[in-house]
């Protein structure tokens, strides 16, 4: 927690030190602020319960973990990773905070960058080493990259993807590469190293009050038939990040989607959401 991190240039910073960047602006519903209420009963927050694609890459490496475009446009058969979480935050364990916080604000249909350094309070929990062990990782306390020996305290213990928190990946290639950089190699990679960028579209904010009384039908929509615009320096929700303030740790995002690629995305989604539709108007 007292490590300086680098502030990307378009970002804002969160109080729990996430960063985010609008990429593209939906025009759906929009989430306001969340709830944090610690009580145990029921209120209108605690039925909102969000859903989300996401797309990751590893800051050590700048590798692409999970993609949330297709490879290429149209590519068949490509499926984003989807999460879906309470947006109350007294239902933790669900979802990592820096995710929902980011998702504050955001319009069903836009995508929202977001960089989470690995504290605990944005980012996977920390579990000590022997739980770490028993669930599978490696027995030596001190196992790091190379075998060399821990440059930081092996007590405060390591980042697990496996505690229940997401996103974390489908894919065991994508999930080993998470642990690798977050866990086998706490004490090696530097913390700096170790943040996480995702980028995640709200597909969905459904009232599950709602739906028990309309027989599972929601008033509240998808990202289905949306669209959204690039967005603008005024769009972000908050104080923007000055250039040059990250001593140019942000290089290797340049070569990521732009808030373009994402537009033309929807813009496809549309037209084929369109050409469904029809196609199943002229079989009824």
């Amino acid at each position: 927690s007292d490590v300086a991190f680098p502030r990307y240039p378009g970002f804002v910073t969160l109080p729990s030190g996430a960063q985010t960047r609008d990429l593209c602006v939906g025009d759906g519903d929009v989430v306001l602020g969340l709830a944090s209420s610690s009580s145990s009963s029921s209120t209108d927050d605690d039925a909102l319960v969000a859903t989300i694609e996401w797309g990751a890459w590893t800051v050590h490496q700048g590798r692409l973990v999970v993609p949330l475009l297709p490879p290429s446009p149209g590519a068949l058969g490509f499926t984003p990773e989807r999460l879906t979480f309470h947006l109350a935050t007294r239902f933790g364990g669900e979802v990592i905070p820096a995710i929902r916080d980011a998702v504050a604000g955001m319009r069903v249909g836009g995508v929202r960058r977001v960089l989470v350094p690995p504290t605990a309070s944005a980012s996977y929990p920390y579990v000590p080493l022997t739980a770490y062990s028993t669930a599978g990782g490696p027995s030596s306390p001190t196992l790091t990259k190379y075998g060399r020996a821990p440059l930081y305290p092996t007590e405060l213990g390591a980042q697990s993807t496996r505690a229940g928190e997401g996103p974390t990946p489908s894919e065991p290639a994508a999930s080993a590469w998470m642990e690798y950089v977050l866990t086998r190699n706490a004490f090696t990679i530097k913390p700096t190293d170790r943040s996480m960028l995702f980028d995640v579209r709200l597909v969905s904010v459904v009232s599950t009050a709602e739906t028990k009384t309309t027989g599972g039908r929601s008033r509240l929509r998808s990202t289905v038939g949306y669209s959204c615009r690039a967005a603008t320096a005024e769009d972000q929700p908050g104080v923007v990040n000055e250039k040059g303030g990250d001593g140019g740790a942000s290089y290797w995002t340049a070569a990521l989607p732009t808030g373009g690629d994402y537009v033309r995305h929807a813009e496809g989604l549309v037209r084929q959401y369109s050409d469904n539709f029809r196609a199943e108007q002229m079989t009824e």
